[in-house]
């Protein structure tokens, strides 16, 4: 039998040697004590979009950019790393910052690449470079005929009668329709990556090209007619005498105010960029107005005076304004004469003058005016019709328009002669309707 001392000894030698060693090298542990840490790898990676466009507008004094920003969600969310290395395929194009800003630098396209840094998964974006509208968001021949349908570049805004009028887009041939909301729109503008519109004949909104990011710019204030320029978007509104006045609000809905002319009869509809204006009254004339200073504002001029109808204005070639105008010609409706006439230079009151192009005065009303290139186009009866500018080729494009008012919209699909195509709504019965025919007769195609 052995002696209960010489079982301690052996015991008390062990636990020393263990003790000795952990001394020696206090990381090592026993193996139960030892709890490895797990690494999650990522999967995949989401970007909020896969094809965005961005926008450069060359300036004389300054490039205007318009870039945006792309948002990469790694893949589980309990990933272990979300680091995300970003990349472009020409910087020269497009540049991407480390957080996915892109910058546009020139025209042309690329191929943004955001790589997990953790494993090397990968996912892209298209990006273009393209010009955004300017000085206006639209026309001023779409928003006299209520702004139905407003086109940037490859792309078309429109309301869709087929969807109680809601604001939809899609490409110059028609494909890639897509709801953007779900507001009935009129008065839509178009500013690189932002539309404005009148949402269910009452409110500003302004919603991204992509159908996100919606804000009510006037939440207090019923709008009758609007147009957006890059910095101010314009409105008409009741003023605290009930009449209908110039407002304005940013592209923040932050800065607001109205353009204090103490006009003394109802604004009908404005063109102008807060400098300088052309506008139409209750009184069925035609007017232009510029600032002399900060403060003050020129006496107004009577671009036409007798009661018009509808009237369309041709803006200058380059975009860009002379001394006091960025229009040249306005081409007017005179319901008396059932006349389209021609009114200018505009700029130029010693040269003004007055010519019309055509007279009908025992057919069917003009109802409707358009312009596009060196046409003007019009509706009279059931006839769609167009004349050039000196007056000249006045034809009929088709005979037989639906019953109801109608709304007309020339939009260019591509550098084809006759690839220029009329848009035509038709409100009648509680009901719109849309189709397009080309400016020749042609083709036409319900929408």
């Amino acid at each position: 039998m052995k002696k209960a001392g010489a079982g301690l000894l052996v015991f008390l030698f062990a636990l020393s040697t263990s003790v000795m060693a952990q001394l020696i090298n206090p990381a090592q542990k026993k193996e139960t004590q030892v709890k490895k840490l797990e690494v999650i790898e990522p999967t995949s990676i989401k970007l909020n979009q896969t094809e965005v466009y961005v926008f450069y507008n060359p300036g004389i004094f300054a490039d205007a950019k318009e870039g945006y920003k792309l948002v990469a969600t790694i893949l589980p969310e309990n990933a272990t790393s979300k680091e995300v290395v970003w990349e472009s395929s020409d910087p020269a194009i497009v540049e991407v910052s480390k957080d996915g800003y892109l910058t546009p630098l020139k025209y042309g396209s690329v191929m943004v690449t955001a790589t997990a840094r953790a494993n090397g998964i990968k996912a892209q974006c298209r990006v273009y470079v393209q010009r955004r509208n300017e000085p206006f968001g639209n026309t001023s021949s779409h928003l006299n005929n209520s702004g139905y349908l407003a086109v940037q570049n490859d792309w078309i805004y429109f309301a869709n009668p087929s969807d109680n009028m809601s604001l939809y887009k899609m490409k110059l041939d028609g494909s890639e329709r897509k709801k953007l909301s779900q507001y009935s729109a009129k008065y839509i503008n178009v500013i690189g990556n932002q539309v404005y519109y009148q949402a269910n004949n009452a409110w500003i909104h302004k919603i991204d090209i992509y159908g996100e990011n919606t804000k009510v710019l006037n939440p207090n204030q019923v709008a009758v007619f609007l147009m957006a320029t890059p910095k101010k978007i314009f409105y008409l509104s009741l003023d605290p005498n009930g009449r209908y006045a110039i407002y304005y609000v940013d592209p923040e809905g932050m800065e607001r105010g109205i353009i204090d002319w103490n006009w003394p009869r109802h604004i009908a509809k404005i063109f102008g960029d807060g400098d300088r204006f052309i506008f139409f009254d209750s009184t069925q004339s035609l007017y232009r107005r510029y600032k002399l200073n900060t403060s003050q504002w020129s006496e107004p001029d009577i671009i036409y005076e007798s009661i018009l109808n509808d009237f369309v204005l041709e803006m200058v070639p380059s975009g860009v304004p002379n001394s006091v105008d960025y229009f040249t010609y306005a081409y007017i409706i005179d319901p008396v004469m059932n006349a389209i006439k021609k009114v200018g230079p505009i700029a130029d009151k010693e040269k003004r003058k007055t010519q019309v192009l055509f007279a009908s005065p025992n057919q069917s009303a003009i109802e409707r005016i358009a312009e596009a290139e060196e046409w003007l186009f019009y509706c009279k009866g059931k006839d769609l019709n167009k004349i050039k500018k000196d007056g000249s080729q006045n034809q009929v494009i088709y005979n037989n328009l639906p019953e109801g008012e109608h709304f007309i919209y020339p939009v260019r699909i591509s550098n084809q002669p006759n690839d220029l195509w009329i848009y035509v709504y038709t409100q009648g019965g509680g009901k719109y309707s849309l189709f397009k025919i080309r400016q020749n007769g042609m083709d036409r195609i319900p929408l």
